[in-house]
């Protein structure tokens, strides 16, 4: 049952008027009509109360209803306070680093709900590459990081992760490109033509991954950069200055490029949320339990935790 229909009910019988109690409750009376109706309806299509053009009464079974929803909606009332009380309990500040690409779907409504539930927490948000929430991580200087993790990755031992979702790896490059016109795309393909690749000095894993993957190939790759942010990658892309190797989940952000699976190379990466279990704070654990309850359960991995 709906709280809220509840609440209606409840007002109604009190004011035994559709106008009043539709007024009380900011709707119009033809919706409170219907809200009735479906509670209703929902009871097993009983009748809570007697209605004439001119007066409106509760019926026996409406009157023997009436005290137990009372008795609910207080109990409701009470809950609620105590949620409120511990919310108003839960202050200090928080800083979150992430992924801009990476988080940009989901974040915000996130941060949104825990500012408003959270009113006394100070949120500070610190974007950056990969090495940059690294160092950030390591240094104390963010709480929490949404980041990427590569499979050739060893996290830290103080490190607390939960998986948000899985993510593979594409061959960036521009409409009509040659690459666009092939079934499946190999590294020989990949080595006939420019590579922008990514730094060690911002991506050190991933680019060690990258290139154990290139040294595989008949041919030594011409690299004619090594981007420390991706759009530097997708612009060079789109400008056909070079072709590009990123996480799949960035083409939902990319502008005009293509993104297509290589058929001879399945890393699996992971977006992650990533804390220092050792360092708790007030309010850390309240964003990481909204922030997986607010996606889909169905594409949130089992929580683990690096021992």
């Amino acid at each position: 049952m709906n709280i809220e229909i509840l609440k209606e009910f409840a007002d109604l019988a009190y004011t035994l008027n559709y106008q009043k109690t539709a007024d009380r409750m900011y709707i119009s009376p033809s919706t409170l009509s219907k809200h009735i109706m479906a509670l209703e309806k929902e009871l097993g299509g009983v009748e809570l109360f007697h209605r004439s053009k001119h007066a409106v009464s509760l019926t026996e079974l409406g009157k023997a209803f009436l005290p137990k929803i009372q008795k609910m909606l207080a109990d409701y009332d009470s809950a609620i306070a105590v949620i409120r009380q511990h919310n108003k309990l839960v202050s200090g500040s928080l800083t979150i680093g992430f992924l801009d690409a990476a988080v940009r779907d989901f974040l915000p409504s996130v941060l949104e709900k825990y500012r408003n539930q959270y009113p006394d927490m100070d949120v500070k948000l610190s974007s950056g590459q990969v090495g940059d929430l690294l160092t950030a991580y390591h240094n104390h200087r963010i709480d929490i990081a949404l980041t990427l993790i590569f499979p050739n990755v060893v996290p830290p031992s103080t490190a607390e992760i939960r998986t948000i979702y899985k993510d593979s790896v594409s061959v960036i490059f521009p409409k009509g490109h040659p690459l666009e016109n092939k079934d499946k795309i190999f590294l020989d393909d990949l080595l006939k033509y420019p590579l922008v690749l990514p730094s060690h000095e911002q991506y050190s894993d991933y680019a060690k991954l990258i290139e154990e993957y290139i040294e595989n190939g008949p041919m030594p790759p011409n690299i004619i950069c090594d981007y420390t942010h991706v759009d530097t990658a997708l612009i060079m892309a789109e400008s056909n200055m070079g072709i590009s190797i990123l996480p799949t989940n960035i083409s939902r952000n990319a502008g005009s490029v293509i993104f297509r699976e290589l058929n001879d190379f399945h890393p699996e990466l992971r977006l992650v949320i990533v804390w220092n279990k050792h360092r708790m704070k007030p309010g850390m654990n309240e964003f990481i339990e909204l922030l997986c309850n607010d996606l889909d359960k169905g594409n949130l991995l089992t929580e683990h935790e690096v021992t």
